[in-house]
């Protein structure tokens, strides 16, 4: 949503977009206030505004689930932009990375042109992954020491950004299926 934003910028974002106060303000908006199962006693240490903020995480876990990573995506976008078509439009047609922009069909045509490409190809035999584009590969092996230059556009710290919350989400995901069973704290652990 962010093309230009450095990795510091996009964690400010991500974290005004999924906060308590964030998601207690969608769970209103849903009114699960009226849907939620809690003895009032448990609201004498847990204030209902955080108990809503936790249902709606626990609603997009749910959905997720349910019906997809790409479905949760739709329906925080209507949540969180309805009376903006404009962020909801940005919101639903993500941009192609600028170095997926400049070759569509893919880059690896500028391999034998590039000794450091050249020797990438040696990595992604190692890990079996063929980067269909694979400056983005370069890019993520691109120290922010190295400045920007042709072949990748910048460095490795947006990369950085996207891959750890999609380990996050990875492993989160995968614990939460292998463990039917534990509660939170102990998958937190885990």
């Amino acid at each position: 949503m962010f093309p230009d934003l450095s990795e510091g910028d996009l964690s400010v974002y991500r974290s005004a977009l999924v906060n308590n106060k964030q998601l207690g303000r969608l769970g209103k908006k849903l009114k699960l206030d009226e849907f939620l199962a809690y003895s009032h006693e448990a609201l004498k240490n847990n204030n209902l505004d955080r108990s809503i903020a936790n249902g709606v995480e626990a609603l997009f876990g749910a959905m997720y689930l349910e019906n997809g990573l790409d479905r949760v995506r739709e329906i925080f976008g209507k949540l969180t932009f309805d009376d903006d078509s404009e962020l909801m439009g940005t919101w639903m047609n993500l941009v192609t990375h600028p170095l997926q922009e400049q070759f569509p069909d893919g880059d690896r045509i500028l391999i034998p042109k590039s000794q450091f490409l050249q020797g990438l190809t040696d990595f992604e035999e190692s890990i079996g992954v063929e980067f269909k584009h694979i400056r983005l590969l370069a890019k993520a092996f691109t120290h922010p020491s190295a400045g920007l230059n042709h072949l990748t556009i910048g460095d490795y710290q947006r990369l950085e950004f996207l891959g750890d919350a999609i380990l996050s989400y990875m492993l989160a995901s995968h614990v939460y299926r292998q463990f039917p069973h534990y509660r939170e704290g102990h998958l937190s652990v885990r």
